[in-house]
């Protein structure tokens, strides 16, 4: 049920994930996203945190309201 848990926002590619938290998963590695990885780990996971991380920055800090009541 969203109304009781507290929304969680990341952004990935077909490798890795990041979430809004700055947890870092290199997802085929760790399925189940337990150990989150040091962006430093490699080359490749140091260019993937900056692009990921840029397009974090593009998302809006707050959610927007899907459904509009009336009064």
């Amino acid at each position: 049920r969203p109304e009781r848990t507290k929304p969680t926002y990341f952004v990935r590619d077909q490798r890795f994930k990041l979430y809004g938290d700055g947890r870092f998963y290199d997802v085929p590695s760790d399925v189940l996203e337990r150990t989150p990885i040091e962006p430093s780990a490699s080359k490749e996971a140091a260019a993937a945190h900056a692009k990921l991380s840029a397009a974090l920055k593009t998302m809006p800090s707050k959610g927007q309201m899907l459904l509009k009541f009336a009064k």
